[in-house]
């Protein structure tokens, strides 16, 4: 309701009046925005709602459980979020009786429990928090216990899945103008057990300090200058004036580094630099000198789902809980095959543009960040000192690219998917690195089963260094693909959802519908009424429309230019017979 709406609203153009609006519903609005936002906006505009509900008012009870914001890939021993929403209709909170049972189910088998108190026609959030100590895949669902006279009870649980990897990840990461962004980017990674970090920082015209958690590299580590040396890290995180700190040389080789040999780079602090294999790299220009703030960072409209932005919504209030970004640098529009995964929301300015942008360069990538103070995130009152928000999604952030990367980050043979939880009709791709240094066995074939059922193969094909399938989840449930390698079988899974609300919420919401007509000035109506107010409406509309125009009296002559006027008169009057010689 909210965003037809506003497109409706803004349609109206200035020399015309709307005397009312008629919304034919059953009231349920699934974008879960207030009914009184809504009608504050058609209030201000001078535009009454008047709902006429279509269906009936009652209904048995259902709950709804779905997943909110998962992690598809983490570290081994690190801690993440599974939330969950839980939805009630049917029944006021009163008769629901009270708190319920939810259950964590770790590969079928309850872990933990927790109660919660649906509220009507709100969507409760509750999370669990889990780890794993070793690596693979784990399956967990999220499971409310059925009410009575529940008819549809398949929707009380929801379920994902969490790849959980070893591996130990060489990050290289690059300063010329260190600031705060610096310093929590810094931390983060140092405090990933998991993460190889080798740093060079360089704050004026200083020789670049140089540090890593790798030993042997503190005294042995230069800056590489070659695309071989820039191979060993599989991803680089690049700050700003980053092109006096590397040389000419340095700065073509890791472009080559990234086209030939798929390693990732991140422009973490927005522009890198001037030189032009920034530009070439860059997936969209930035606009110099223009910028916009502050904003907050929203999904973009062709979200790859490299940015986790579901970790965003397991902070307690959601998003909108988040501190805002006091900046984000303009940037053109994307390049070519480039994908815009977030969007930097300006709400003072009513606008928006890219906050983070995405784009395959040769066999690598490159993710280009505009938004500047992320670091803020890490001091939001909601989130953990050890496991703050921050920290969460930047771990997440570099786990997606990796997962897309051709850089292994493992010996091992590896079947990855793109995604653990989808929706019906959404695709997936499917990554499979053969073992490194194992002989060719032709193309790889994968069997793709639905609920431990075989449903079709898959023919890979040659993707950098590994091969890749795509596959649309057709139905809703639990998929498993299984690809023979050698030695062994490779295995992951996935689970497709399809929230069809429109399915089990079939009455009309008739509350909705009477907040959002008392509070934009109209009424609900029925059958009986409708003709009535038509018929009032148009009259008045009528009579707008034959009504004399207003008339308002403004005086002409007592205005201040008028004054500049006669004194700018007068004083060229008196200079031209000044000059003339006249009396």
């Amino acid at each position: 309701f909210h965003s037809s709406m506003g497109d409706i609203f803004a349609s109206i153009r200035k020399n015309e009046h709307c005397v009312g609006m008629f919304l034919f519903s059953d009231g349920h609005d699934f974008e879960m925005v207030p009914a009184g936002r809504t009608a504050q906006v058609a209030k201000a505009r001078g535009i009454p709602i008047f709902p006429v509900a279509l269906g009936k008012e009652d209904i048995a009870p259902d709950l709804s459980t779905y997943i909110l914001s998962y992690s598809p890939y983490t570290f081994v021993n690190q801690t993440v979020s599974i939330q969950a929403g839980v939805r009630l209709t049917g029944l006021s909170t009163a008769q629901s009786g009270g708190p319920m049972k939810v259950e964590l189910l770790r590969e079928g088998k309850v872990i933990r429990e927790r109660s919660v108190t649906p509220l009507t026609g709100m969507e409760v959030p509750i999370s669990f928090e889990v780890k794993e100590e070793k690596p693979g895949q784990y399956e967990y669902e999220i499971r409310v216990a059925s009410m009575p006279r529940e008819r549809e009870v398949i929707n009380n649980g929801a379920s994902t899945f969490v790849n959980v990897t070893d591996a130990r990840i060489p990050v290289l990461m690059i300063e010329g103008a260190p600031h705060w962004d610096t310093t929590f980017m810094k931390r983060t990674l140092l405090g990933n057990d998991r993460v190889e970090l080798t740093s060079v920082i360089k704050i004026g015209k200083a020789r670049p300090v140089i540090s890593s958690t790798i030993e042997e590299d503190i005294e042995s580590f230069s800056i590489p200058e070659s695309a071989a040396e820039f191979q060993r890290f599989p991803l680089i995180v690049l700050g700003q004036e980053v092109d006096n700190v590397l040389s000419d040389a340095s700065l073509e080789a890791m472009q080559k580094a990234v086209i030939d040999q798929g390693i990732s780079v991140v422009f973490a602090r927005g522009k890198p630099g001037g030189h032009k294999v920034f530009e070439e790299l860059a997936p969209a220009k930035w606009v110099e000198g223009r910028a916009s703030g502050p904003v907050r960072v929203v999904e973009g409209k062709s979200s790859e789902k490299v940015v986790p932005l579901d970790v965003l919504k397991s902070v307690t209030g959601g998003p909108d809980a988040l501190p805002s970004l006091p900046f984000s640098e303009v940037m053109e529009d994307p390049k070519t095959l480039a994908a815009i995964e977030a969007l930097a929301k300006d709400a003072d300015a009513q606008s928006s543009q890219p906050a983070f942008i995405h784009r395959r360069s040769g066999k690598g990538q490159v993710m280009a960040v505009s938004v500047g103070g992320l670091w803020k995130w890490s001091l939001n009152n909601n989130s953990e000192p050890e496991n703050n928000i921050y920290d969460h999604f930047w771990n997440q952030l570099l786990l997606n690219l990796l997962a897309r990367s051709s850089v292994r980050p493992s010996d091992q043979a590896t079947l990855t998917v793109s995604n653990a939880n989808v929706r019906v009709g959404e695709k997936v791709r499917l990554d499979y690195l053969p073992q490194l240094g194992a002989d060719a066995e032709g193309t790889p074939q994968a069997a793709v089963y639905f609920e431990d059922k075989p449903v079709t193969s898959l023919t890979f094909s040659k993707s950098g260094a590994g091969w890749s399938a795509d596959y649309v989840a057709d139905r809703a449930g639990k998929f498993r693909v299984t690809l023979p390698a050698k030695d062994q079988v490779l295995n992951c899974r996935f689970v497709a959802v399809n929230h069809q609300r429109e399915t089990t919420e079939v009455a009309a919401d008739y509350a909705f519908l009477r907040r959002l007509a008392q509070s934009s000035g109209g009424k609900m109506l029925n059958e009986a009424s409708l003709k009535e107010v038509i018929n009032d409406l148009s009259k008045a509309a009528v009579a707008e429309s034959e009504a004399p125009p207003i008339v308002r009296h403004k005086s002409a002559w007592d205005k201040t230019h008028w004054f500049y006027l006669l004194f700018l008169l007068l004083g060229l009057e008196w200079f031209f017979r000044r000059r003339w010689g006249l009396v």
